[in-house]
């Protein structure tokens, strides 16, 4: 049998960058309320807003 050398792979199966893990620590730090009252989810609604214009 010939190989086609195809990669049928999940795109999530590589990891994450430093950054990005980096960013996950810094936000996981520490308690706040979750379900939308924090100040990250604050943050990117509002980002998002004024992206969008919503």
């Amino acid at each position: 049998m010939i190989s086609t050398g195809r990669n049928f792979g999940s795109d999530n199966v590589t990891p994450a960058s430093s950054e990005v893990i980096d960013a996950i620590a810094v936000a996981n730090c520490g308690s706040l309320n979750s379900y939308g009252d924090d100040p990250h989810t604050k943050r990117l609604t509002k980002l998002a807003s004024e992206r969008f214009e919503t």
